[in-house]
């Protein structure tokens, strides 16, 4: 059934919203919760830097501990990529030179 308003049609169905329609508001969001982290880490204040973005202090560690969390784990995923002959020649290297 379609509805009529101010010259405008309208469905009565209800607006089917995709998980990625909003990409952009999500990346939005991510982009400003890292700007934060810089931010905060240049800054060198935690709270003035919270105050300025209008964020708070608790949100802020809490995000923190989650991006140190993905870094690290991200940085695990990384060295466990080296391939085999790779690892093996950086180990010779760092053994010759060591003495």
């Amino acid at each position: 059934m379609l509805l009529q308003k101010q010259g405008k049609i309208l469905s009565d169905q209800p607006k089917v919203v995709s998980e990625t329609s909003n990409i952009p508001e999500r990346r939005k969001g991510i982009k400003n919760k890292l700007g934060l982290l810089k931010f905060a880490k240049t800054f060198g204040n935690v709270l003035e830097s919270c105050r300025v973005v209008d964020y708070s202090s608790d949100s802020f560690y809490r995000l923190k501990i989650v991006y140190e969390a993905s870094v690290e784990e991200d940085l695990r995923d990384i060295s466990l990529s080296v391939d085999q002959c790779v690892e093996e020649a950086v180990v010779a290297f760092a053994i010759e030179k060591q003495a």
